[in-house]
């Protein structure tokens, strides 16, 4: 800016002495003066006008030039005038005013700011109107709180309708078995009186206070039926509900034997209905079990290491009767070996060390004695050829393998320690693994077990030295030895009879009692309990000699239970519980004197008590 006003100057002053020259040249040619003294008038330039620069001569008064310069502009500052703002609203429009600079001036120039058209719209004219029930109502007008302009219609608000929340009907007029009646609910809304109406349900019929036909009670066999009465209102008849035929009532009755059962035969036992009408309920009473006489009529014969032998027979002593018991045939008892030892091939002796043991290379002779009294065999051995096992080997790095030297892995045996094969191996080749069995791969106490599992039983009497070689065994029992039983028994004399014992004395049942056990009664061997099932089954029950035999029809999953006292039916134990088997005596311990019987679900039975 500063160069560009010096440029206009400089050219101003050029052009002011070139009019200079040019008035001079025609004042010279029309007066003879020389102009040589000359005065300068210079008018300067305003904001809005022009300045001028007159040149004159003094002498002559002549002008010799006359050049105008143009305004130099009004100078406005960037900030507006403080006292001449108005500032722009929404609505409105807002100004800056700004005042020239130059001095003398004055001049003010106005710059206007246009409405932002952004309006606040959040006052509210109080114009609302409410509605009710029926008629609409309107919400507050919206106006802009900067400017006043209102935007829009009034929004409608609609007709509530009526309120009946949690108004209950109320009667207005009652029902009849006939005619309905009426309910009504007034609308709760303030200011409003509008009710509204429904028909009420009709009633059950209304009954008189006595009956016209009394009912009757139902017995075992026939219907009852309830009193029957009229309603009040149409006459209609109301009640006489038939009730079905109670049906006899059996529970809780003492059965009665009705028929004694024998050895042979079943008896009867019956109970009467406890509704008092007569009728009886029967059902079958097992067999009472046989009266087995106390000493054999055939004694029983001692199995040997090679023979079997059999059990004694008894005959029962009930008058009548006849029929045995007893006569099983029991198996070899086996050889009973001592202490096992190899056989030595060079002498043919009994080595009791391992120098001739069966090995991984070598098959040995294992020989032992039966030490059982009356055995022929304790002249000779008993041997067993107990093959060579094989190795059971695993390989073994013996020398790695490098760069300048191969690697040596050898098969060695686990058992023995023999070497059975050997690989090598180049460097960054990969070694061998793995096991590798050449035979069964057995040690030689497992090998023992095997043979001792072949050849023989372990005795009870020293299971870590002795054992017993396995015989064919067998569980049926001999006809033809029951044959000879039943001969034998007729030539003899009738054995003396035996005393029945009373198995219980305690005639209650305890709490702790479950519905499906029963306490044994005193002087009384037919019992009656529930099975798994809830179905009442008879137990026959007969102590003779110190042993129980109970009798009985058990269905899948029952078994029969002897508990010693009441305190056993808690905690069941192996020592004051009995798992009885149906129809076979079983020796009485001391402790169970006063024994309760029971029949119970096996899988509700003890691990301990179920094996026992």
């Amino acid at each position: 800016m500063k160069h560009t006003k010096l440029l206009v100057v400089a050219l101003l002053v050029a052009l002011m002495a070139c009019l200079s020259i040019n008035a001079m040249a025609t004042d010279l040619s029309t007066v003879n003066c020389a102009h040589t003294e000359l005065n300068t008038i210079t008018t300067q330039p305003g904001c809005e006008t022009k300045g001028v620069v007159e040149v004159w001569c003094k002498l002559c008064g002549t002008r010799i030039s006359y050049v105008e310069m143009a305004p130099l502009g009004h100078a406005f500052s960037n900030t507006p005038d403080a006292d001449k703002i108005k500032q722009a609203t929404c609505g409105t429009e807002g100004y800056n005013k700004y005042t020239c600079t130059r001095p003398g001036c004055g001049h003010i120039k106005t710059v206007y700011v246009p409405a932002s058209g952004n309006h606040t719209f959040t006052g509210k004219l109080n114009d609302a109107i409410a509605p009710s029930c029926v008629a609409s109502g309107l919400k507050a007008t919206v106006v802009c709180s900067v400017c006043g302009l209102k935007q829009g219609p009034q929004e409608i608000i609609p007709a509530l309708g009526h309120d009946f929340t949690n108004v209950a009907w109320t009667p207005v007029s009652p029902s009849t078995c006939q005619t309905p009646g009426q309910l009504a609910r007034e609308c709760t809304r303030e200011n409003c009186t509008y009710k509204e109406y429904m028909s009420a349900p009709l009633v059950d019929h209304k009954k008189g206070d006595k009956p016209v036909l009394p009912g009757r009670k139902a017995t075992c066999t026939v219907n009852g039926c309830t009193d029957i009465y009229e309603c009040i209102w149409c006459g209609k008849q109301i009640g006489g509900k038939e009730i079905p035929a109670t049906g006899h009532n059996f529970g809780g009755q003492t059965w009665e034997v009705d028929t004694e059962p024998t050895c042979q035969t079943n008896g009867k036992l019956y109970r009467v209905c406890a509704n008092k009408c007569g009728a009886k309920e029967y059902m079958d009473a097992p067999k009472i079990g046989h009266a087995w006489s106390k000493d054999p009529i055939l004694p029983a014969k001692a199995a040997t290491c090679e023979t079997t032998g059999c059990t004694a027979v008894y005959q029962c002593t009930t008058p009548g009767c006849g029929a045995t018991r007893g006569g099983d045939v029991t198996p070899a008892t086996g050889h009973n070996i001592g202490t096992w030892g190899w056989l030595n091939p060079n002498t043919n002796e009994v080595d009791y060390g391992m120098t001739y043991a069966t090995s991984c290379d070598y098959t040995g002779t294992r020989v032992g004695v039966c030490v059982n009294e009356n055995c022929n065999l304790s002249k000779h051995y008993v041997k067993t050829v107990v093959p060579a096992y094989g190795h059971s080997a695993v390989w073994q790095m013996t020398q790695p393998a490098t760069p300048t030297q191969v690697g040596i892995w050898n098969l060695n045996c686990t058992r023995c320690g023999k070497t059975i094969g050997t690989q090598i191996v180049a460097y960054g080749e990969k070694a061998p693994s793995g096991a590798v069995n050449t035979g069964a791969a057995q040690s030689t106490n497992t090998v023992a077990a095997n043979v001792t599992k072949a050849t023989s039983e372990t005795v009870g009497k020293n299971p870590t030295t002795t054992t017993k070689t396995a015989t064919a065994k067998t569980s049926t029992k001999s006809t033809k030895s029951t044959a000879s039983t039943k001969s034998t028994a007729s030539t003899k004399a009738a054995a003396p009879a035996t005393e029945t014992k009373k198995v219980a004395t305690v005639a209650a049942a305890p709490a702790a009692l479950e519905a499906n056990q029963a306490q044994l009664v005193a002087d009384k061997h037919l019992y009656v309990v529930k099975n798994v099932a809830g179905e009442e089954i008879v137990l026959t029950v007969n102590v003779v000699d110190g042993k129980i035999t109970v009798e009985a029809k058990l269905a899948e999953g029952e078994s029969l239970v002897l508990y010693a006292n009441a305190e056993a039916i808690e905690n069941p134990t192996a020592e004051n519980t009995l798992v009885l088997t149906a129809n076979e005596a079983v020796e009485l311990p001391e402790a169970f004197a006063n024994a309760i019987v029971a029949v119970v679900k096996t899988e509700s039975l003890p691990t301990a008590v179920a094996a026992k």
